[in-house]
């Protein structure tokens, strides 16, 4: 494999993400070199890694495609932490979409609307915020977009579902039981660059406080 060596260091081109921590200029040598500077100090090594993923992906393909590929590129680049937990959510969506599919042609009637792939992107940029655990996936029959429940093992048992839209914008609820219901709920907007992604955090704090 071959190295370059950067600002005194000599590392290969695909480790070299893991040899720099939060600050990353990742630099790939291919056939007509490109580069990817994440300047945002508040990412962490796994949001940089997938990061990366995302964007060497190709995403024009369909989402069943898309998620073995992105599952391809994990085992590939041998990252453990993202490895099992990945996987297991990238399958996740993939039954959720296979079930949607085979549940939108059993209809007589045409009730579901098609799967919104730029919703898919849209979820699927969040995954490193996403909890590891008590989390569903859902499809919204209306909209053909891709959400996320979000559940907690707390007394009060708040939910956060987060609904992605096709434009980058999220419709988030929040909802907890007291003596009665309690329901949050709003819209955030993402823009194209991935670095900004770790801001979900924002709206995930909800659920843990």
């Amino acid at each position: 494999m071959k190295t370059k060596k950067i600002k005194s260091q000599t590392v290969s081109d695909v480790q070299y993400l893991q040899e720099v921590q939060y600050n990353v200029e990742y630099k790939e040598i291919t056939q007509s070199a490109f580069y990817i500077i994440e300047k945002n100090n508040d990412l962490t090594r796994e949001e940089s890694s997938w990061n990366i993923i995302l964007r060497e992906v190709d995403n024009s393909q369909n989402i069943k495609t898309s998620i073995q590929l992105y599952i391809k590129e994990i085992q590939k680049r041998y990252l453990k932490e993202m490895r099992n937990e990945y996987t297991f959510f990238l399958n996740q969506v993939a039954n959720t979409y296979e079930k949607y599919q085979l549940e939108k042609s059993e209809k007589k009637r045409n009730q579901f609307h098609d799967v919104s792939v730029d919703s898919f992107f849209q979820l699927i940029r969040f995954i490193p915020e996403f909890p590891k655990k008590n989390i569903d996936t859902y499809i919204d029959e209306r909209t053909g977009c891709f959400g996320i429940i979000i559940k907690s093992k707390t007394k009060s048992r708040p939910l956060l579902n987060l609904l992605m839209q096709e434009n980058k914008e999220i419709i988030f609820s929040y909802i907890k039981r007291r003596k009665k219901i309690i329901k949050i709920s709003g819209r955030a907007y993402f823009n194209d660059e991935y670095e900004d992604s770790c801001e979900m955090k924002r709206l995930i704090r909800m659920i843990s406080e």
